[in-house]
């Protein structure tokens, strides 16, 4: 995959991401708990429930730990994860219940299922690089369990129903000319976070009629052979060309 990476220092425009994630998303509460055993909760869980915002973080973190203790964890405790968990604003308390709940024994490495958790994505219109308009791209993501494995980081530009966007130019554009940008990833670590990645795509590389355009990213991380592992869902918004 082309590089795509421009230096250029962002100002930070937040438009975050919009992913809309709740406790209730992954099952925690679940008043029919009772009538199954729930599943142990996984490290993907538990960074979901702390960045809900429908609850206070100190709510979030003593409903999660009532689930540690209830249902258990599928992750160990490594440093990495304590870190990831820290930032995210796990409490003490969250933390100790995690440590117990910590399987005893390691999973065998080649069983861990690699995925990734979009922690923000920030998008800032109408920048001027270059003498040309267009859009700053800045995502913040963590992967997890693809150390040393190739891998990479694809955004796709399509139409608000899923049709691929044609690139202008050969430098935003995949194999097959869709109207990408990305990056080529090789994680080292069991847990890694990108959050210094950004991109600018030219409004120029948007070739549309005069109009409004309802367009969509669509954010994968996928294998270096083209495999996805995970999709983070999609970005929208509207593309306007002068009349």
């Amino acid at each position: 995959m082309k590089q795509n990476i421009k230096t250029t220092k962002l100002t930070k425009l937040t438009l975050i991401f919009s992913i809309c994630f709740t406790l209730s998303w992954f099952g925690i509460f679940s008043v029919n708990e009772a009538a199954a055993k729930p599943n142990p909760l996984s490290l993907a869980d538990v960074l979901t429930g702390l960045r809900s915002k429908k609850t206070s973080l100190a709510q979030r973190n003593k409903l999660l730990t009532t689930a540690v203790n209830e249902r258990g964890i599928t992750f160990k405790l490594i440093p990495e994860i304590e870190k990831e968990l820290k930032s995210a604003g796990a409490s003490a308390v969250l933390l100790e219940a995690i440590r117990q709940k910590s399987p005893k024994t390691e999973s065998p490495a080649p069983t861990a299922k690699p995925y990734g958790v979009m922690n923000s994505f920030d998008v800032e219109h109408n920048v001027m690089v270059g003498g040309k308009k267009g859009m700053y791209i800045r995502p913040n993501f963590t992967v997890f369990n693809l150390n040393n494995i190739e891998s990479q980081f694809v955004i796709l530009f399509e139409t608000r129903d899923g049709r691929s966007l044609r690139a202008v130019t050969s430098d935003y554009a995949s194999t097959s000319g869709s109207l990408i940008v990305g990056d080529s990833l090789t994680p080292c670590c069991e847990v890694s976070n990108y959050k210094s990645l950004r991109y600018f795509l030219p409004y120029s590389e948007i070739n549309l009629g005069t109009g409004n355009h309802e367009l969509r990213m669509n954010i994968n991380l996928i294998y270096g052979n083209g495999t996805r592992i995970t999709q983070f869902d999609f970005y929208y918004f509207t593309f306007r060309v002068g009349q």
